[in-house]
């Protein structure tokens, strides 16, 4: 049976993919990709950012009755934009927020909130915000680190519901 955490940020990486590519980052995919799939993260820093990261947080389960199981998973969905010390905060500002900007987009585009219906995978996913219970963000930080180095991004809590028999 496959994974419910690898399958939900690999379906994720997906959707973050998109958004990279209509910002004019193109993702050149496997290991050294800009939203790689949970088997190709990068053991060190991002040689040429921006990384998208995406890791299973806090989360609760329960099974309903006899029937499916439910996971309400919060997913950290982490962006390194630029690394800091380069003089460059116009540049990054201004990237980070236009990333920022289209990946909160895309996680309230109906089209994207199903990210799986578990015909193939045995699980169905959904992205699930809704009043009272909303997605969330930090905003751009300049104190992200990974591999020692400290970077300008964000991190969104990306809350996910997971469904299965």
């Amino acid at each position: 049976m496959t994974d419910r955490f690898e399958l939900a940020v690999n379906l994720l990486q997906v959707q973050n993919r998109a958004v990279l590519t209509a910002a004019g980052i193109p993702d050149v995919g496997g290991a050294t990709g800009k939203a790689p799939d949970w088997t190709n993260y990068p053991t060190g820093a991002p040689a040429e950012p921006p990384l998208v990261l995406i890791w299973p947080a806090d989360g609760s389960w329960y099974q309903k009755g006899h029937g499916y199981k439910v996971d309400d998973r919060t997913f950290l969905l982490i962006c390194f934009t630029e690394a800091l010390g380069q003089n460059l905060l116009p540049q990054r500002a201004q990237l980070t927020g236009k990333i920022l900007s289209g990946i909160s987009e895309q996680y309230v585009t109906p089209s994207t909130i199903a990210l799986d219906t578990g015909v193939t995978s045995g699980f169905q996913l959904t992205v699930a915000s809704r009043e009272g219970h909303p997605q969330a963000d930090g905003g751009i930080v300049s104190n992200l680190e990974f591999g020692g180095n400290p970077y300008s991004g964000f991190i969104i809590r990306l809350q996910v519901r997971i469904q299965w028999i």
